[in-house]
């Protein structure tokens, strides 16, 4: 039986891919289930310490496995209820993860695709990539996705992407800040696993401590926020990684 998601570990870095390719790697019910399950066990993996979402072949995610809206054994309320806690677990996992998440994009992300892509922390992108957001045209409502797109890019660009439909390109996507960065097709693994391979080499406490405080601070008032950061700071100065790095760095140690 084929496997819809494989899993590689390699130097610290657990690479996750949605394997549909024939599909577009579209997000049935057991896949959406398995990613999940994949990020839960690397969160609680220590030896694992960055981690990569890519697509087999040619796309990255075309979304949800509109196929399976017309089955009864999977439209019944229960499983629609169902559906919708693992999605929405699954969009909001990454950010709670104390790790860092890379997606690495080529071709189609789009809809749901689209949502787990720019849900990772680090979003790097091959020339050919197109995100976009076709639910609305389909007579959907892109309910999940919106909330994190709002936050990337603001009310206006969001609701230009979700009402229209309109696919954007890799360099577009850049210039508007949903992306990180654009590679050649043939560069994005390569690319890719350098970058996780660097983050999975950082100090544990470090990593995890800057990307929660990040999160946590995002939206408050400025005054809050370093109220909050002055409790990390204090926290982080008394951890056995901020002395091995303070030590390091006075004998001469590349940091």
């Amino acid at each position: 039986m084929e496997q819809i998601l494989l899993k590689e570990e390699a130097g610290g870095v657990l690479k996750i891919t949605l394997n549909r390719p024939e599909q577009y790697n579209a997000l049935s019910n057991d896949l959406m289930e398995q990613l999940h399950d994949a990020l839960v066990a690397f969160g609680q993996d220590d030896s694992r310490r960055a981690a990569v979402i890519t697509g087999a072949g040619a796309n990255f995610c075309s979304g949800a496995d509109i196929k399976q809206f017309g089955d009864s054994e999977t439209q019944t309320p229960e499983m629609i209820a169902w559906r919708a806690q693992t999605a929405m677990e699954t969009h909001g996992l990454i950010a709670q993860l104390s790790k860092p998440v890379i997606s690495s994009v080529r071709g189609y992300a789009l809809a749901g695709g689209c949502g787990i892509a720019l849900a990772a922390d680090m979003v790097i992108a091959s020339e050919n990539a197109l995100f976009g957001y076709p639910e609305c045209k389909r007579g959907f409502v892109p309910a999940l996705v919106l909330v994190n797109l709002t936050k990337l890019i603001g009310r206006h660009r969001a609701l230009e992407l979700l009402l229209t439909g309109r696919k954007i390109g890799a360099a577009e996507a850049l210039a508007w800040g949903l992306i990180n960065e654009v590679v050649p097709d043939g560069q994005l693994e390569e690319r890719t696993m350098d970058l996780a391979r660097r983050l999975a080499a950082l100090a544990p406490s470090a990593a995890a401590s800057t990307k929660a405080l990040l999160y946590r601070v995002e939206e408050m008032p400025l005054l809050e926020g370093l109220r909050i950061a002055k409790e990390v700071n204090e926290a982080m100065r008394q951890t056995g990684d901020f002395a091995a790095g303070a030590q390091g760095f006075l004998q001469g140690a590349k940091v």
